[in-house]
C-alpha cells in the first residue's frame, strides 16, 4: 500500500515508542509463554493493564492471544490474579511467536501505511485547499486591479470635469467682465444723458428768462408810453382852462 509514494521520515519518538514496543512484545512472549513463574505471571498481569497505552491494533492482538493462552483464575474479593496454567498441553514454539510477532509487525507496518496514506491525502488536500487560496488571491488581484483601473479612469473623468469646470469658470468671468463693461458703458450714456437733459433744462430756463425780460421790457415801454401821453392830455386841458 502507498508502496510507489516517498514515506515521512520516522520521528526520534515515533522509534523509540516501536523499539519499546518490540521489547515488551518479546519479553511478554518469552516470559509468560515460555515459563511460569509468579514473576512473569506478574508480568503479564502488568501488561494487560498497560494495554490502553498500545495503539488500538495491538492492544486488540495482545489481548487477544493473551485471553486465549492465558486461562483466568477464580476472582476473590481481595485482589484479582492471572494464573498461568503449568499442565497445558500446548505451549507456544519459538515459531509460533516469531510468526506473532511478524504478523503484529506486518499489522504494524499496514498501520503505518495506511497512516502514511492519510498524511498523503490530507498533504493533498492542503494542496489543492493552498491551490484554491493561490486562485482566491489571484482573483482578488485581478479584482484589485480592476478596482484600481476603474479609479484611474475615475480620476481621469474627474479631471475632465475639473477642467471643463476652470473653462466654464474662465468664460463665466469673461461673461462677468463684458457685463461690467456694458454696466460702465451704460452709466456712461446715463450719465450723458442726464448731462443733456440738464443742458436742455438750462437752455430752457435761459429762453424763459429771456422770455420774461423781453416782456418786462415791453411792459415798461408801454407803460412810459402811457404815462407820456398821460402827462400830454393833462397839461393841454391845462392850458384849455387857462
Amino acid at each position: 500500500m502507498c508502496e510507489s509514494e516517498p514515506r515521512a521520515p520516522v520521528t526520534e519518538e515515533e522509534r523509540r515508542e516501536a523499539e519499546q514496543l518490540e521489547t515488551e512484545l518479546d519479553k511478554y512472549f518469552f516470559t509468560v509463554f515460555d515459563g511460569s513463574s509468579p514473576e512473569d505471571v506478574s508480568h503479564a498481569k502488568q501488561l494487560w493493564t498497560s494495554l490502553s497505552l498500545l495503539p488500538p491494533l495491538e492492544s486488540r492482538l495482545v489481548n487477544a492471544d493473551i485471553r486465549q493462552r492465558l486461562p483466568i483464575a477464580p476472582i476473590n474479593h481481595d485482589e484479582t490474579l492471572l494464573v498461568v496454567d503449568t499442565n497445558a498441553a500446548l505451549k507456544p514454539s519459538s515459531s509460533d511467536h516469531r510468526e506473532t510477532l511478524q504478523e503484529v509487525r506486518h499489522q504494524k507496518q499496514r498501520q503505518e501505511d495506511r497512516l502514511q496514506e492519510v498524511r498523503h491525502q490530507k498533504q493533498r488536500q492542503e494542496d489543492r485547499l493552498q491551490e484554491v487560496r493561490h486562485q482566491k488571491q489571484r482573483q482578488e488581484d485581478r479584482l484589485q486591479e480592476v478596482r484600481h483601473q476603474k479609479q484611474r479612469q475615475e480620476d481621469r473623468l474627474q479631471e475632465v470635469r475639473h477642467q471643463k469646470q476652470r473653462q466654464e469658470d474662465r468664460l463665466q468671468e469673461v461673461r462677468h467682465q463684458k457685463q461690467r463693461q456694458e454696466d460702465r458703458l451704460q452709466e456712461v450714456r446715463h450719465q450723458k444723458q442726464r448731462q443733456e437733459e440738464r443742458q436742455r433744462y438750462m437752455d430752457m430756463a435761459r429762453q424763459r428768462e429771456e422770455i420774461i425780460n423781453m416782456l418786462h421790457q415791453q411792459r415798461q415801454k408801454r407803460i412810459q408810453v402811457k404815462h407820456t401821453h398821460t402827462h400830454t392830455h393833462t397839461h393841454s386841458v391845462v392850458l384849455l382852462y387857462l
